[in-house]
């Protein structure tokens, strides 16, 4: 059985989805909440939905009229 990190093992995570990966990207609300809270609360993000937002965000940018290069996406996911 793996091992749980000592901040999960005490409970207190939050597991973001893609949904709210997508928030976080488009918008300044809830990446200013992530961005308040995640000195004090883990974030845990499975690579799944990194993926799944990857797939979204090129699409949603352009909508926006936002740059869409590959090397623009990994700073909106927070890449460099």
């Amino acid at each position: 059985m793996a091992q749980e990190s000592p901040q999960v093992a005490r409970g207190r995570a939050l597991v973001l989805d893609a949904n709210i990966l997508l928030r976080a990207v488009l918008g300044p609300r809830v990446r200013g909440l992530i961005e308040r809270y995640s000195e004090r609360v883990p974030l845990l993000i499975p690579a799944a939905c990194v993926e799944e937002v990857g797939e979204y965000v090129p699409a949603l940018c352009a909508k926006r009229g936002w740059p869409t290069a590959p090397e623009n996406v990994e700073v909106y996911l927070g890449g460099e």
